[in-house]
């Protein structure tokens, strides 16, 4: 093939590419399992819980060209206390089970205790990672629970449970411009 004819085909391809992303900005591909968003309950004594279960997520991206971004079990279980009482000094968790639409149930020990220092009493007090990581190991309508204690400053101990409901969303699979907000 002559020289000319070589340049000519990459000329054209970059330029196909250059149409590409100029009309589009990048082409997004999203395949998410997941259990929709956050959620606020609040306990007996007036606090406020906030629960989110994050997917285990893996990207992809080839700059101006694609993105690829998949979201899939299992999930780590985010627990957040946005404001918890002056006199408590500390937040314990014992343990977290998880009852599945099909009957079957798992149970996760986690003993956990986080001290509420005058920062987080401000800001919100969270487990987030490691300690509840994969907790839901799969797509499925599930109930979740746990019980903790809060623990004052004079040493009284406030125990509380947390029980709610999560709904798995349908596979999502979108292939979007990178430019477009997702569904």
């Amino acid at each position: 093939m002559p020289k000319n004819r070589r340049v000519a085909q990459f000329l054209m391809l970059l330029a196909g590419l250059a149409v590409l992303v100029i009309s589009t900005g990048c082409v997004s591909y999203e395949n998410r399992r997941w259990f929709g968003g956050q959620r606020t309950i609040q306990l007996e004594n007036g606090t406020k819980v906030g629960l989110w279960l994050r997917p285990s997520s893996s990207d992809l991206d080839v700059p101006l060209i694609a993105s690829y971004h998949k979201s899939s079990p299992p999930y780590t279980l985010q627990v957040f206390f946005p404001k918890p009482s002056k006199s408590y000094r500390f937040i314990e968790i014992d343990g977290v089970v998880v009852v599945y639409s099909s009957g079957m149930e798992e149970s996760r020990a986690r003993n956990l205790r986080r001290e509420i220092t005058s920062f987080k009493r401000e800001n919100g007090i969270s487990f987030w990672d490691p300690p509840l990581r994969d907790v839901v190991t799969r797509h499925e309508d599930c109930t979740i629970s746990f019980t903790g204690r809060f623990i004052t400053f004079d040493g009284g101990l406030i125990p509380f449970t947390v029980t709610e409901e999560f709904k798995a969303e349908d596979r999502k699979i979108d292939a979007i411009p990178y430019w477009k907000d997702g569904p």
